[in-house]
């Protein structure tokens, strides 16, 4: 039996909405948790998940106190309704963290329906930069897109199939199947044709639903930009102003394509 410990820390988004099935992301990963928690304590893990109301400071210092081996945030992802795919992000190329999550980037990626093409550096998320153990971020598919979103309610076990044969593989750990699970046949779903981005250039002094969401984003990233409240005030711009620092990008508090498009890890 493995010895491994691993540390599950999903998404407490639950005010991200689903395209799809009345609900939205937090209640959707929490149940993705329990089943990757029941799929890698079969295959002989120790396992801890985090607890819906624990900031990200609070999860990564648990993480260290459970001495894990991997720290795994599961989440879905949202950009413009249309774009679908899994993105999975580690801290740097040839590090622990980079061979884990393409451990399983190898086995969700093809089991997800969308244009799945991001295995990416993230260093300054808030959850790979902190815990002592390498991360494994999991963005999977876009839960704004009303196909993905379906696809996510109906799979959730087979995506926590997926992440935990992935972690297996990392490991060296057997996998032992779950009978019901259909991770080992790819899902016949259509795949959408990757798109143009669009979205509104933000800067201080707009009001809008997609200021809230670009609030909720950077808060789930690290950077503090306050309780999303729709209004782009000094705070949101501080806290873009320092993602953009972080991520070379001219420091103009202004949130362009570039900008969207980094927070996005799409570029």
């Amino acid at each position: 039996m493995s010895k491994y410990r691993i540390y599950l820390s999903p998404s407490n988004q639950f005010g991200n909405t689903y395209g799809y099935g009345d609900t939205n992301e937090g209640t959707q990963c929490t149940d993705i948790a329990q089943y990757c928690k029941t799929a890698l304590e079969r295959c002989g893990f120790e396992v801890m998940v985090a607890q819906a109301n624990e900031s990200m400071k609070i999860r990564c210092e648990n993480s260290d106190i459970f001495k894990a081996n991997l720290h795994v945030p599961l989440h879905t992802n949202a950009y413009n309704t249309q774009v679908m795919g899994t993105r999975v992000f580690y801290d740097t190329t040839g590090t622990p963290s980079y061979n884990a999550a393409k451990c399983v980037y190898d086995v969700l990626a093809p089991l997800t329906p969308g244009n799945s093409d991001a295995l990416k550096a993230y260093p300054e998320l808030y959850e790979v930069k902190h815990p002592a153990a390498p991360t494994v971020y999991v963005e999977s598919e876009f839960h704004d897109a009303p196909a993905g979103a379906e696809w996510i309610i109906e799979h959730k076990k087979d995506i926590a199939e997926a992440v935990c044969k992935g972690i297996c593989n990392y490991f060296n750990v057997a996998y032992i199947p779950d009978k019901t699970s259909t991770v080992t046949s790819p899902i016949k779903t259509p795949v959408l044709t990757k798109v143009a981005i669009h979205m509104p250039v933000l800067r201080e002094g707009n009001c809008s639903e997609t200021t809230k969401s670009l609030q909720q984003l950077l808060n789930a990233k690290g950077y503090n930009s306050g309780t999303p409240d729709k209004e782009y005030g000094p705070i949101t711009k501080n806290a873009v102003i320092e993602f953009q620092r972080m991520n070379n990008i001219p420091m103009t508090g202004i949130v362009d394509r570039n900008t969207w498009n980094r927070l996005f890890g799409l570029a």
